[in-house]
């Protein structure tokens, strides 16, 4: 249990790689106890898999550049056709 609460600590500190470190070991030995399938594994299994959620997103970087440009890089249809109104002609 104290590798449970350090981890779910960790988690919620945002400390995600040791969050993650003490969840798995936490996660092997209550599924070694209890069995895979047990309810006693299930929330520690939840922010195990949140933790390495989190860890795939800081580590890959992908989400926050595909953010960059924002919702406001992208063309409205006005400003689309704005810019192409050759595309009105074609639709008719």
């Amino acid at each position: 249990m104290q590798l449970f609460a350090s981890g779910k600590r960790n988690h919620l500190v945002r400390d995600y790689q040791s969050a993650a470190d003490c969840l798995s070991e936490s996660c092997a030995l209550l599924s070694k106890h209890y069995g895979e399938t047990a309810i006693e594994c299930g929330e520690p299994l939840l922010i195990y898999g949140k933790s390495l959620l989190e860890l795939a997103r800081l580590e890959s970087g992908v989400i926050e550049d595909g953010l960059k440009g924002g919702i406001a890089a992208c063309p409205t249809d006005s400003q689309f056709l704005s810019v192409h109104p050759s595309i009105l002609s074609k639709t008719r």
